[in-house]
Protein backbone atom coordinates (compact mmCIF):
# COMPACT_ATOMS: atom_id res chain seq x y z
CA UNK A 1 0.00 0.00 0.00
CA UNK A 2 1.19 3.53 -0.70
CA UNK A 3 1.87 6.00 2.09
CA UNK A 4 1.35 9.77 2.24
CA UNK A 5 1.66 12.10 5.24
CA UNK A 6 -0.38 15.28 5.63
CA UNK A 7 1.95 18.29 5.75
CA UNK A 8 1.35 21.86 6.86
CA UNK A 9 0.42 24.37 4.18
CA UNK A 10 2.30 27.64 3.86
CA UNK A 11 -0.57 29.92 4.90
CA UNK A 12 -0.07 33.35 3.39
CA UNK A 13 -1.98 36.58 3.58
CA UNK A 14 -4.45 35.39 0.96
CA UNK A 15 -5.42 32.34 3.01
CA UNK A 16 -5.87 34.48 6.13
CA UNK A 17 -8.08 36.91 4.21
CA UNK A 18 -10.15 34.03 2.87
CA UNK A 19 -10.59 32.61 6.38
CA UNK A 20 -11.85 35.98 7.62
CA UNK A 21 -14.25 36.22 4.69
CA UNK A 22 -15.61 32.72 5.38
CA UNK A 23 -16.05 33.55 9.06
CA UNK A 24 -17.96 36.73 8.20
CA UNK A 25 -20.20 35.04 5.63
CA UNK A 26 -21.03 32.08 7.86
CA UNK A 27 -21.91 34.40 10.73
CA UNK A 28 -24.25 36.36 8.44
CA UNK A 29 -25.85 33.13 7.17
CA UNK A 30 -26.50 31.85 10.69
CA UNK A 31 -28.58 34.90 11.62
CA UNK A 32 -31.56 34.27 9.29
CA UNK A 33 -31.17 30.50 9.64
CA UNK A 34 -31.59 30.64 13.42
CA UNK A 35 -34.76 32.68 12.89
CA UNK A 36 -36.11 30.11 10.41
CA UNK A 37 -35.40 27.22 12.80
CA UNK A 38 -36.89 29.10 15.75
CA UNK A 39 -40.08 29.82 13.79
CA UNK A 40 -40.22 26.16 12.75
CA UNK A 41 -40.03 25.21 16.44
CA UNK A 42 -42.94 27.57 17.15
CA UNK A 43 -45.00 25.94 14.39
CA UNK A 44 -44.05 22.47 15.64
CA UNK A 45 -45.21 23.33 19.16
CA UNK A 46 -48.73 24.00 17.77
CA UNK A 47 -49.28 26.88 20.20
CA UNK A 48 -51.15 28.76 17.47
CA UNK A 49 -53.31 25.81 16.45
CA UNK A 50 -53.11 22.14 15.58
CA UNK A 51 -51.27 21.11 12.40
CA UNK A 52 -52.44 18.54 9.90
CA UNK A 53 -50.28 15.48 9.29
CA UNK A 54 -49.04 16.98 6.02
CA UNK A 55 -48.15 20.27 7.72
CA UNK A 56 -46.28 18.37 10.45
CA UNK A 57 -44.33 16.53 7.75
CA UNK A 58 -43.44 19.81 6.05
CA UNK A 59 -42.34 21.44 9.31
CA UNK A 60 -40.24 18.36 10.08
CA UNK A 61 -38.54 18.73 6.68
CA UNK A 62 -37.80 22.40 7.38
CA UNK A 63 -36.25 21.55 10.75
CA UNK A 64 -34.25 18.60 9.40
CA UNK A 65 -32.86 20.40 6.34
CA UNK A 66 -32.31 23.58 8.31
CA UNK A 67 -30.37 21.59 10.89
CA UNK A 68 -28.20 20.05 8.17
CA UNK A 69 -27.52 23.50 6.73
CA UNK A 70 -26.59 24.77 10.20
CA UNK A 71 -24.12 21.88 10.56
CA UNK A 72 -22.52 22.81 7.23
CA UNK A 73 -22.26 26.47 8.23
CA UNK A 74 -20.76 25.48 11.59
CA UNK A 75 -18.23 23.28 9.77
CA UNK A 76 -17.19 26.24 7.61
CA UNK A 77 -16.88 28.40 10.71
CA UNK A 78 -14.76 25.75 12.43
CA UNK A 79 -12.48 25.52 9.42
CA UNK A 80 -12.01 29.27 9.10
CA UNK A 81 -11.03 29.44 12.78
CA UNK A 82 -8.21 26.95 12.20
CA UNK A 83 -6.11 29.75 10.69
CA UNK A 84 -5.93 31.15 14.22
CA UNK A 85 -5.85 27.80 16.06
CA UNK A 86 -2.66 28.53 18.01
CA UNK A 87 -4.61 31.18 19.96
CA UNK A 88 -7.49 28.83 20.75
CA UNK A 89 -5.88 25.67 22.14
CA UNK A 90 -7.08 24.56 25.56
CA UNK A 91 -4.74 21.85 26.81
CA UNK A 92 -6.23 20.03 29.75
CA UNK A 93 -6.69 16.53 31.16
CA UNK A 94 -9.20 14.81 28.87
CA UNK A 95 -11.06 11.56 29.60
CA UNK A 96 -9.61 10.14 26.39
CA UNK A 97 -11.18 6.69 26.18
CA UNK A 98 -14.56 8.07 27.21
CA UNK A 99 -14.34 10.84 24.59
CA UNK A 100 -13.53 8.39 21.79
CA UNK A 101 -16.30 6.01 22.90
CA UNK A 102 -18.84 8.86 22.95
CA UNK A 103 -17.98 9.90 19.38
CA UNK A 104 -18.20 6.29 18.19
CA UNK A 105 -21.57 5.89 19.88
CA UNK A 106 -22.87 8.95 18.01
CA UNK A 107 -21.62 7.55 14.69
CA UNK A 108 -23.05 4.11 15.43
CA UNK A 109 -26.50 5.32 14.33
CA UNK A 110 -25.21 6.25 10.87
CA UNK A 111 -23.30 2.97 10.62
CA UNK A 112 -26.39 0.91 11.47
CA UNK A 113 -28.37 2.69 8.76
CA UNK A 114 -25.75 1.53 6.22
CA UNK A 115 -25.45 -1.94 7.81
CA UNK A 116 -21.81 -1.20 8.59
CA UNK A 117 -20.18 -2.91 11.57
CA UNK A 118 -17.76 -0.99 13.78
CA UNK A 119 -14.88 -3.19 15.00
CA UNK A 120 -13.60 -1.23 17.99
CA UNK A 121 -10.51 -1.90 20.12
CA UNK A 122 -9.77 0.74 22.77
CA UNK A 123 -8.54 -1.42 25.66
CA UNK A 124 -5.01 -0.02 25.39
CA UNK A 125 -6.14 3.63 25.33
CA UNK A 126 -5.31 5.65 28.46
CA UNK A 127 -8.15 6.85 30.67
CA UNK A 128 -6.80 10.43 30.64
CA UNK A 129 -4.67 12.38 28.18
CA UNK A 130 -3.62 16.04 28.07
CA UNK A 131 -4.83 17.69 24.88
CA UNK A 132 -7.52 20.01 23.46
CA UNK A 133 -10.99 18.49 23.95
CA UNK A 134 -12.72 20.28 21.06
CA UNK A 135 -9.98 19.44 18.57
CA UNK A 136 -9.96 15.80 19.70
CA UNK A 137 -13.71 15.52 19.18
CA UNK A 138 -13.42 17.04 15.71
CA UNK A 139 -10.60 14.69 14.74
CA UNK A 140 -12.22 11.45 15.91
CA UNK A 141 -15.69 12.36 14.64
CA UNK A 142 -14.51 13.39 11.18
CA UNK A 143 -12.05 10.52 10.68
CA UNK A 144 -14.47 7.76 11.69
CA UNK A 145 -17.41 9.51 10.03
CA UNK A 146 -15.38 9.73 6.82
CA UNK A 147 -14.62 5.99 6.97
CA UNK A 148 -18.30 5.13 7.47
CA UNK A 149 -19.29 7.42 4.61
CA UNK A 150 -16.87 5.81 2.16
CA UNK A 151 -17.49 2.18 3.10
CA UNK A 152 -20.05 0.13 1.16
CA UNK A 153 -23.12 -1.32 2.85
CA UNK A 154 -22.53 -4.50 4.80
CA UNK A 155 -18.80 -3.84 5.32
CA UNK A 156 -16.71 -3.22 8.45
CA UNK A 157 -14.88 -0.13 9.72
CA UNK A 158 -12.12 -0.91 12.22
CA UNK A 159 -11.01 1.53 14.93
CA UNK A 160 -7.87 0.62 16.90
CA UNK A 161 -6.53 2.84 19.67
CA UNK A 162 -3.29 2.55 21.65
CA UNK A 163 -0.64 4.55 23.51
CA UNK A 164 2.99 4.88 22.39
CA UNK A 165 6.14 4.52 24.48
CA UNK A 166 6.30 8.31 25.02
CA UNK A 167 2.66 8.60 26.03
CA UNK A 168 1.40 9.60 22.59
CA UNK A 169 -2.11 8.64 21.49
CA UNK A 170 -2.38 6.48 18.36
CA UNK A 171 -5.57 5.78 16.44
CA UNK A 172 -5.93 3.68 13.27
CA UNK A 173 -9.16 3.85 11.26
CA UNK A 174 -9.49 1.26 8.48
CA UNK A 175 -12.36 1.20 5.99
CA UNK A 176 -13.39 -1.06 3.12
CA UNK A 177 -14.09 1.66 0.59
CA UNK A 178 -12.90 2.04 -2.97
CA UNK A 179 -9.49 3.33 -1.86
CA UNK A 180 -7.53 6.37 -3.02
CA UNK A 181 -5.07 6.49 -5.90
CA UNK A 182 -1.52 7.52 -4.96
CA UNK A 183 -1.62 10.79 -6.91
CA UNK A 184 -4.85 11.83 -5.16
CA UNK A 185 -3.89 11.04 -1.57
CA UNK A 186 -2.55 14.49 -0.73
CA UNK A 187 -5.70 16.07 -2.17
CA UNK A 188 -7.99 14.47 0.41
CA UNK A 189 -6.72 16.95 3.02
CA UNK A 190 -7.40 19.99 0.83
CA UNK A 191 -10.31 22.34 1.45
CA UNK A 192 -10.68 22.46 -2.35
CA UNK A 193 -11.34 18.72 -2.56
CA UNK A 194 -15.12 18.98 -2.21
CA UNK A 195 -16.87 17.08 -4.96
CA UNK A 196 -13.76 15.44 -6.45
CA UNK A 197 -14.68 12.09 -4.87
CA UNK A 198 -18.03 10.57 -4.04
CA UNK A 199 -18.90 8.44 -1.06
CA UNK A 200 -20.43 4.99 -1.12
CA UNK A 201 -23.78 6.71 -0.78
CA UNK A 202 -23.10 9.04 -3.70
CA UNK A 203 -22.77 12.21 -1.60
CA UNK A 204 -19.96 14.71 -1.93
CA UNK A 205 -17.37 15.24 0.76
CA UNK A 206 -17.31 18.48 2.74
CA UNK A 207 -14.48 20.03 4.75
CA UNK A 208 -14.16 17.18 7.27
CA UNK A 209 -10.62 16.05 6.44
CA UNK A 210 -9.38 19.62 5.99
CA UNK A 211 -10.64 20.35 9.52
CA UNK A 212 -8.95 17.17 10.77
CA UNK A 213 -5.66 18.15 9.18
CA UNK A 214 -5.76 21.65 10.68
CA UNK A 215 -6.68 20.26 14.12
CA UNK A 216 -3.90 17.64 14.03
CA UNK A 217 -1.31 20.23 13.05
CA UNK A 218 -2.56 22.53 15.82
CA UNK A 219 -1.86 19.72 18.31
CA UNK A 220 1.60 19.06 16.80
CA UNK A 221 0.49 15.61 15.70
CA UNK A 222 0.74 13.64 12.47
CA UNK A 223 -1.80 12.05 10.17
CA UNK A 224 -1.02 9.42 7.56
CA UNK A 225 -3.18 7.90 4.87
CA UNK A 226 -2.34 4.47 3.48
CA UNK A 227 -4.45 3.34 0.59
CA UNK A 228 -4.68 1.52 -2.69
CA UNK A 229 -7.56 1.62 -5.13
CA UNK A 230 -9.93 -1.28 -4.61
CA UNK A 231 -8.43 -2.22 -1.21
CA UNK A 232 -9.75 0.38 1.21
CA UNK A 233 -8.01 3.10 3.21
CA UNK A 234 -6.30 3.42 6.59
CA UNK A 235 -5.82 6.73 8.40
CA UNK A 236 -3.22 6.67 11.18
CA UNK A 237 -3.36 9.45 13.77
CA UNK A 238 -0.57 10.15 16.26
CA UNK A 239 -0.97 12.90 18.88
CA UNK A 240 1.73 13.73 21.44
CA UNK A 241 0.81 14.26 25.07
CA UNK A 242 1.04 17.89 26.19
CA UNK A 243 1.46 19.80 29.42
CA UNK A 244 -1.83 21.23 30.73
CA UNK A 245 -2.36 24.98 30.48
CA UNK A 246 -2.53 26.89 33.74
CA UNK A 247 -6.02 28.31 34.30
CA UNK A 248 -7.50 30.03 37.29
CA UNK A 249 -11.09 30.42 36.09
CA UNK A 250 -13.74 28.17 34.63
CA UNK A 251 -17.10 28.78 32.97
CA UNK A 252 -20.04 26.36 33.09
CA UNK A 253 -22.07 26.00 29.86
CA UNK A 254 -25.54 24.53 30.42
CA UNK A 255 -27.98 23.32 27.78
CA UNK A 256 -26.34 24.93 24.75
CA UNK A 257 -26.43 23.08 21.43
CA UNK A 258 -23.21 21.53 20.09
CA UNK A 259 -22.59 24.31 17.56
CA UNK A 260 -23.00 27.08 20.16
CA UNK A 261 -20.85 25.21 22.69
CA UNK A 262 -18.01 24.90 20.17
CA UNK A 263 -18.10 28.63 19.35
CA UNK A 264 -18.26 29.56 23.06
CA UNK A 265 -15.28 27.34 23.90
CA UNK A 266 -13.24 28.88 21.10
CA UNK A 267 -14.31 32.37 22.14
CA UNK A 268 -13.26 31.93 25.77
CA UNK A 269 -10.08 29.95 25.11
CA UNK A 270 -8.07 33.06 24.27
CA UNK A 271 -8.67 34.33 27.83
CA UNK A 272 -7.59 30.95 29.26
CA UNK A 273 -10.99 30.01 30.63
CA UNK A 274 -11.63 26.35 31.30
CA UNK A 275 -15.01 25.49 29.75
CA UNK A 276 -17.17 22.83 31.40
CA UNK A 277 -20.53 21.74 30.01
CA UNK A 278 -23.61 20.06 31.42
CA UNK A 279 -26.96 19.06 29.96
CA UNK A 280 -28.98 18.70 33.17
CA UNK A 281 -29.25 20.22 36.65
CA UNK A 282 -27.64 17.33 38.55
CA UNK A 283 -24.52 17.40 36.35
CA UNK A 284 -24.34 21.18 36.64
CA UNK A 285 -24.67 20.99 40.44
CA UNK A 286 -21.69 18.63 40.72
CA UNK A 287 -19.56 20.81 38.42
CA UNK A 288 -20.42 23.95 40.41
CA UNK A 289 -19.39 22.19 43.63
CA UNK A 290 -16.12 20.80 42.26
CA UNK A 291 -14.91 23.56 39.91
CA UNK A 292 -16.48 26.75 41.36
CA UNK A 293 -16.91 28.49 37.96
CA UNK A 294 -16.88 32.29 37.92
CA UNK A 295 -19.80 32.41 35.47
CA UNK A 296 -22.55 30.28 33.96
CA UNK A 297 -23.75 30.42 30.35
CA UNK A 298 -27.25 28.94 30.16
CA UNK A 299 -29.61 28.44 27.23
CA UNK A 300 -32.99 30.11 27.82
CA UNK A 301 -34.88 26.88 27.14
CA UNK A 302 -33.04 25.07 29.92
CA UNK A 303 -33.32 28.10 32.22
CA UNK A 304 -37.12 27.81 31.83
CA UNK A 305 -36.92 24.12 32.69
CA UNK A 306 -34.72 24.76 35.74
CA UNK A 307 -36.75 27.67 37.04
CA UNK A 308 -35.57 30.46 39.38
CA UNK A 309 -35.03 28.16 42.38
CA UNK A 310 -32.62 25.70 40.73
CA UNK A 311 -30.83 28.47 38.83
CA UNK A 312 -30.36 30.34 42.11
CA UNK A 313 -28.83 27.18 43.61
CA UNK A 314 -26.28 27.08 40.78
CA UNK A 315 -25.52 30.80 41.13
CA UNK A 316 -24.83 30.67 44.88
CA UNK A 317 -21.20 30.70 46.05
CA UNK A 318 -19.75 30.00 49.47
CA UNK A 319 -18.19 33.48 49.44
CA UNK A 320 -21.69 34.99 49.47
CA UNK A 321 -21.27 36.70 46.08
CA UNK A 322 -23.38 35.02 43.39
CA UNK A 323 -21.72 33.97 40.15
CA UNK A 324 -23.03 35.63 37.01
CA UNK A 325 -25.43 33.90 34.62
CA UNK A 326 -25.38 34.81 30.92
CA UNK A 327 -28.60 33.63 29.25
CA UNK A 328 -28.52 32.66 25.54
CA UNK A 329 -31.75 33.05 23.56
CA UNK A 330 -32.89 32.44 19.99
CA UNK A 331 -34.67 35.81 19.79
CA UNK A 332 -33.63 39.30 20.89
CA UNK A 333 -36.84 40.85 22.23
CA UNK A 334 -37.98 42.62 25.36
CA UNK A 335 -40.06 39.55 26.24
CA UNK A 336 -37.04 37.21 26.16
CA UNK A 337 -34.85 39.71 28.02
CA UNK A 338 -37.45 40.19 30.75
CA UNK A 339 -37.98 36.44 31.07
CA UNK A 340 -34.23 35.79 31.34
CA UNK A 341 -33.97 38.38 34.12
CA UNK A 342 -36.98 36.98 36.00
CA UNK A 343 -35.40 33.52 35.93
CA UNK A 344 -32.22 34.87 37.52
CA UNK A 345 -30.07 35.80 34.54
CA UNK A 346 -27.45 38.51 35.04
CA UNK A 347 -26.90 39.15 31.32
CA UNK A 348 -28.60 38.36 28.03
CA UNK A 349 -27.09 37.44 24.64
CA UNK A 350 -29.11 36.60 21.52
CA UNK A 351 -28.05 33.92 19.02
CA UNK A 352 -26.19 34.02 16.75
CA UNK A 353 -24.19 35.92 19.34
CA UNK A 354 -21.42 38.43 18.81
CA UNK A 355 -18.21 36.84 20.10
CA UNK A 356 -16.83 40.09 21.53
CA UNK A 357 -20.10 40.83 23.34
CA UNK A 358 -20.20 37.39 24.95
CA UNK A 359 -16.55 37.56 25.96
CA UNK A 360 -17.00 41.01 27.52
CA UNK A 361 -19.92 39.81 29.64
CA UNK A 362 -18.09 36.73 30.88
CA UNK A 363 -14.96 38.79 31.66
CA UNK A 364 -17.12 41.15 33.71
CA UNK A 365 -18.12 38.27 35.97
CA UNK A 366 -14.52 37.06 36.23
CA UNK A 367 -13.55 40.47 37.63
CA UNK A 368 -16.48 40.49 40.07
CA UNK A 369 -15.61 36.99 41.27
Amino acid sequence: MSNTTAKADDGGAGAAALSKLIATLTHELKTPLHSILSLADVLDSEIDGQLSDEQKRQVSMIKRNGGLLLEMITELLQYSSMSYRSHFLQREAVKLRELVEEQLEILQTVAVQKRISLDISLESVAETFVSDTVFLRQIVSNLVGNAVQYSPEGSTVSVYGSMGSKGEFKLDIVDSGEGIALHKQEEVFSELNRGKRSSAGGENVGLGLAIVKASVEGLNGSLEVKSEQGRGTMFRLVLPAAEPDIRTDSVLIIGADAASTTVIERCLAGEKFRCLDAAEFEDAKHIVHDADPCAIICDLELARKLGPKQLAALKARSSGRDRGVVVLAGFDSQKERAEAKSLGGSDFVAKPFDVDELLAKVLKHRIKA
